[in-house]
């Protein structure tokens, strides 16, 4: 089972980086060091910063009811 991490990422591969375009790979590496395991995850998608993504204000968003747009918020928590 994916983390939400992995999973959060692959997502946004799939759909901002490729917009949907089946031809295009992903490539995913999982390494077992010691007690953890690592997730290695491979695009040739559009680049992407996370940092030009404003911060999420969670009540308003929750208040506006709006699906989506919480990507990057998942990834960092």
């Amino acid at each position: 089972m994916w983390s939400w991490p992995s999973d959060e990422a692959i997502t946004n591969v799939v759909e901002h980086a490729y917009q949907y375009d089946a031809r295009r790979n992903v490539s995913v590496e999982l390494l077992l060091e010691k007690a953890q395991l690592r997730v290695l995850i491979r695009d040739n998608g559009d680049a992407f910063t996370p940092g030009q993504v404003p911060v999420v204000d969670l009540d308003r968003h929750i208040a506006e009811r709006r699906t989506g747009g919480l990507g990057v918020h998942l990834m960092h928590q």
